[in-house]
C-alpha cells in the first residue's frame, strides 16, 4: 500500500424494510431519499502514531469502529491520521437505516480517501459486519446496507450476505411516512422473540422473493406488530381505503410507511397519525440514486 494521504466522500440514503431478516436470516428493504454523506481526509502519520478524529455531531460506537475497519481494509500497515465527519437526514433509531447508511458511506468515503474503486456489495459487507460484531445489528442487515448504497429494492440472504433479488417499485409511487418522536429497541434484544415467528417470517421473504412487494410489506408488518406491540392494524386498513398501495412498520419501527401514488397522497398523509410524531413524503429511490417518485 503507497497511498497514505486522501479525501473521500462516501453517499447513502434511508431505506424501508418489506421483510425483516430476524425472523429467517432473509431480509429485503428499498432505498428512499433521505441523503447520507460522510467526508474523511486522510494524511499520513509517523509509524506508530495512526489517530482518528470524529466530529462530535457524528461520534458513536458504530462510526468509529466502521473508520478503523475500513482504514485497516484500504490502509493495511499504513500510519495514518483520519478525520471524519457525517451528514445525515435520517432519524436515529426510528427504523429508516440510519446506522447501515452511516456505515456503508463512511467504507465508501474511506475507500475513495485510498484512491481504490469500491463496488456497493463489498462495501455492505464490511459495513454489515461491523454492524453485526458491535451488537448494532442481530443480523448485520446486509440487505439494508446494499439497499442504502445502491437504492431501489434488495433481498438479501444475511447469513451468507448475497443479494438473492433485485428490482424496483413501479413508477408514480413514493413513500408516505409516520415517524414518532419515541426510539426501538436494538435488534439484538429482540431475537428470540422474531425466530417464534419462523413461519410468518417466511412468507414475507418468500414475497420479497417473488417480487410482491406490496404483499412483503403487509405480512412482514403483521410480523413486527405481533412483536413489538405496535397497534397499527386499524390506521393501515384505512389507509388501503385511502389508496395506499401497502403499509407497514419499517425495520423494528416505530416508523410507519405507506407507498401511494400521488392521486392518493393527500388522503394517505391525512390517514396517518397527527401527535407524536411528524408525518413526511419522500420519493422511493431508484438503483443507482434514480428517483421513481410521483
Amino acid at each position: 500500500m503507497t497511498a497514505k494521504a486522501g479525501h473521500g466522500v462516501g453517499r447513502s440514503s434511508g431505506a424501508i424494510t418489506l421483510a425483516n431478516a430476524l425472523a429467517t436470516g432473509t431480509g429485503a428493504a428499498a432505498g428512499i431519499e433521505m441523503p447520507v454523506e460522510a467526508e474523511v481526509n486522510i494524511v499520513a502519520s509517523p509509524p506508530g502514531t495512526a489517530r482518528t478524529f470524529i466530529a462530535a455531531d457524528s461520534d458513536s460506537p458504530l462510526a468509529r469502529a466502521t473508520l478503523h475497519a475500513a482504514l485497516e481494509r484500504f490502509f493495511p500497515g499504513v500510519a495514518v491520521e483520519a478525520h471524519l465527519a457525517i451528514r445525515s437526514a435520517i432519524p436515529p433509531a426510528r427504523g429508516l437505516k440510519s446506522s447501515s447508511a452511516v456505515g456503508g458511506a463512511i467504507v465508501e468515503a474511506v475507500g475513495r480517501a485510498a484512491g481504490v474503486a469500491t463496488e456497493f456489495e463489498g462495501s455492505a459487507r464490511l459495513a454489515a459486519s461491523v454492524a453485526l460484531a458491535t451488537g448494532q445489528s442481530a443480523t448485520g442487515a446486509f440487505d439494508d446496507a446494499v439497499a442504502t448504497l445502491e437504492g431501489g429494492i434488495v433481498v438479501a440472504d444475511n447469513r451468507e450476505r448475497v443479494v438473492v433479488r433485485r428490482g424496483e417499485f413501479d413508477g408514480g409511487l413514493c413513500a408516505a411516512l409516520w415517524i414518532p418522536s419515541k426510539v426501538h429497541a436494538p435488534s439484538v434484544r429482540w431475537v428470540e422473540e422474531f425466530r417464534r415467528e419462523q413461519e410468518q417470517g417466511r412468507r414475507a421473504a418468500a414475497a420479497a422473493r417473488d417480487g410482491r412487494w406490496a404483499e412483503a410489506l403487509e405480512l412482514n408488518s403483521d410480523l413486527v406488530e405481533r412483536v413489538m406491540k405496535y397497534d397499527y392494524h386499524e390506521i393501515r386498513k384505512e389507509l388501503g381505503r385511502r389508496g395506499a398501495v401497502a403499509s407497514g412498520v419499517s425495520g423494528m419501527g416505530p416508523t410507519l410507511v405507506a407507498i401511494v401514488d400521488a392521486e392518493h397522497l393527500a388522503k394517505v398523509l391525512s390517514g396517518l397519525p397527527s401527535r407524536n410524531g411528524v408525518t413526511r413524503t419522500v420519493p422511493l429511490r431508484g438503483r443507482s440514486g434514480s428517483q421513481v417518485s410521483p
